[in-house]
């Protein structure tokens, strides 16, 4: 196993060159890498330095690894004919997923699997899954201090029956599919610049996103707290 700092290309080039020395060549790269701001607001971000720990270290590891990812392992793809997929999120596509700092970063991944599909082709494939809310050690950047450490402190079952119309808390599991699909030379040899939104139909409810976003930047006002007494 590699230890390394994702924001960083030769880190990337690092793993990509141990992974063609294991298996010979490279077929496909994941890029997963990610903070997640729990939801604070704009108002609610820190002032001073702060503020500007909080933008680049979220953007550094939202976006610029993602980047440093895809240059990294781009020439053994074009060797293999392979694929990048990048892990969006809910967030790339909707507001509400999170505060002002992580939303924009997930839209920023968006327009880089597009860029990247066009610039990439035909070569290389390049698309992105975009899960919703899950239990996982997903942090917020150290300069965002919040009374939960990761994701999984939040009572993500009431949010998820908010949001969702399928109603039920996904496991990271449930979305293994999605990634072993894009990954496929046969079948997903039609797809590039794409983003796989496998939410739980979050569109479909049309959910209430400033509700979403208070619980999870822990606001009193958040009505899910009448839930307690139901």
């Amino acid at each position: 196993m590699l230890r390394g700092d994702a924001t960083q290309l030769d880190d990337n080039r690092a793993v990509v060159e141990a992974a063609a020395g294991v298996f010979g060549h490279l077929d496909c790269f994941v890029a997963n890498t990610g903070y997640w701001d729990f939801g604070v607001s704009a108002e609610d971000l820190p002032e001073g330095e702060g503020f500007d720990q909080a933008f680049e270290q979220i953007f550094s590891l939202n976006v610029k690894a993602l980047l440093a990812g895809a240059k990294a392992a781009a020439p053994a793809l074009r060797r293999t004919q392979g694929s990048i997929i990048m892990t969006a999120s809910n967030a790339s596509l909707h507001p509400g997923g999170g505060g002002p700092l992580y939303t924009a970063a997930k839209h920023a991944v968006v327009g880089l699997v597009r860029q990247l599909a066009y610039e990439l082709a035909p070569e290389i494939r390049v698309n992105a899954v975009a899960p919703g809310g899950m239990l996982t050690a997903l942090a917020p950047p150290p300069a965002l201090s919040k009374a939960a450490s990761t994701i999984s402190d939040l009572p993500m079952d009431k949010l998820i029956s908010i949001v969702s119309p399928l109603g039920f808390l996904p496991e990271p599991d449930d979305y293994v599919g999605w990634y072993v699909a894009l990954a496929s030379a046969n079948d997903a040899r039609t797809i590039t610049g794409s983003i796989i939104e496998c939410d739980g139909g979050e569109a479909v409810r049309g959910r209430a996103f400033s509700e979403y976003a208070r619980q999870l930047a822990g606001d009193p006002r958040s009505d899910l707290n009448k839930l307690d007494s139901v």
